[in-house]
């Protein structure tokens, strides 16, 4: 059984949040090799966990600030969507997850809640994963040294641009520069839609 983890271990991840949100979710998720060991994981009960030390609201088996999240089969995170509240936010949006009728049988994912007074300033996390069986047996899924990092950032995931010369104020971006010139980006992993007037509105 092989798994292929977003985001990786042995990298570093930068997670940009805005400063004005009560709360953030963060999406994680975790695909098997096939559909015959994403079947067998359910019917054994094996859980897919992230160990961490980010400061997520629940989680189990906290050590030193460490603590297990685990990851959701879709049938279950369908429930759990429809139990809780509105986000504030999607770190990373949702069409990112939206996969082929294929991968969409053998992936499972994780929703973890930060409360933003946990993630004040520019912190980075620690994460591995691990398997962890019916029987209590738990296998390690990155050896010493290859944990993953989370980067949290203060700013708009949205739109990537010159601070000095631009600001983006709720939905509302200014920019300052001459005609033709490139004062910002939008970030494509996002679904943008375009509407355009002719010169009557």
């Amino acid at each position: 059984m092989h798994l292929t983890f977003n985001p990786s271990l042995c990298q570093e991840t930068t997670v940009p949040l805005p400063e004005n949100a009560a709360h953030y979710d963060l999406q994680f998720k975790a695909t098997f090799d096939s559909n015959a060991s994403y079947e067998q994981a359910k019917r054994d009960g094996t859980r897919v966990e992230m160990w961490t030390d980010l400061p997520a609201i629940g989680g189990t088996d906290e050590v030193g600030g460490w603590r297990a999240l685990a990851f959701a089969f879709p049938e279950s995170l369908h429930q759990a969507e429809s139990d809780k509240e509105e986000v504030s936010l999607s770190c990373v949006p949702s069409q990112q997850y939206q996969v082929d009728a294929g991968e969409s049988e053998k992936s499972v994912y994780l929703h973890a809640r930060l409360d933003s007074a946990a993630v004040q300033g520019t912190p980075t996390f620690s994460f591995t994963y691990r398997l962890v069986y019916r029987d209590g047996g738990v296998q390690w899924l990155g050896a010493y040294g290859q944990n993953g990092v989370l980067r949290i950032e203060r700013r708009d995931a949205r739109i990537s641009a010159d601070e000095s010369r631009a600001e983006l104020k709720g939905d509302l971006f200014k920019a300052k520069g001459q005609v033709g010139e490139n004062v910002g980006a939008l970030n494509p992993a996002f679904n943008w839609e375009s509407v355009a007037f002719d010169k009557n509105g």
